[in-house]
């Protein structure tokens, strides 16, 4: 807990003797210390393919199980729910727009 603590007074005393520094471009607030960068990188969603989608809908109908629904399309496990929803999705619109 001390050393933690002792932490900024460490660091400051490491920065002024040249032991270590702030990467380049580091801003500063007004009693010295550096401003923190919060760059999260987000997860961009990348547009899901409609072929892929209805691909692994009919697999779903055929009874074929998620993981390898995921593994045939090259798609996450985590977001297979997504893809069979949008897939069913697809289906439905294509199925509606057949009828006359």
């Amino acid at each position: 807990m001390n050393l933690l603590k002792e932490a900024p007074s460490i660091i400051s005393k490491a920065i002024s003797r040249g032991l270590i520094s702030y990467p380049h471009g580091t801003e500063f607030t007004i009693d010295g210390r550096p401003k923190p960068k919060l760059d999260l990188i987000r997860h961009k969603k990348t547009p899901m393919e409609q072929y892929a989608c209805l691909r692994a809908w009919e697999m779903s109908m055929k009874g074929i199980h998620k993981e390898n629904i995921a593994t045939t399309i090259r798609c996450p496990l985590s977001r297979i729910d997504e893809v069979l929803a949008h897939g069913r999705e697809i289906y439905r619109r294509r199925k509606k727009e057949a009828k006359p």
